[in-house]
């Protein structure tokens, strides 16, 4: 495994989680690949980048602020994959807030073109607020 690009796989990442609590969705959407494949747990399995884009907007609507406890992530790292522990707090539309939410994210990182092409997100879908 290569160190060096290990890092920026990384850094992409960590790029994707700051876009994401900004809700810079210019920025996001630039992260992944076109043909991406993308699975949430309140909405599936998506293919391509114009349906994770709909999701986005669709999240955007639902969730009034995210912030993601990025320095203290945990990475798992294969030969072709980076899984990603945290934890995520916020507030949603009905003015419900949630802290703490763990989460679990699986990235696969072209290695050439950095782009993500693939990233399956396994948490809450109510966020933590059902309990």
């Amino acid at each position: 495994m290569q160190t060096k690009n290990i890092d920026k796989k990384i850094e992409v990442i960590v790029n994707y989680f700051n876009a994401v609590d900004a809700k810079d969705f210019e920025s996001v959407s630039s992260l992944f690949d076109q043909n991406v494949e993308v699975f949430f747990p309140q909405s599936g399995l998506l293919k391509g980048l114009d349906s994770f884009n709909a999701l986005n907007r669709e999240l955007t609507k639902l969730i009034v602020s995210l912030d993601h406890d990025i320095e203290n992530f945990t990475y798992i790292i294969s030969d072709t994959k980076i899984a990603v522990e945290g934890t995520e707090s916020g507030t949603l539309q009905n003015n419900q807030s949630f802290k703490d939410n763990k989460f679990c994210s699986v990235f696969e990182i072209d290695s050439t073109t950095l782009l993500i092409k693939r990233m399956y997100v396994y948490t809450d879908p109510n966020f933590g607020t059902s309990h």
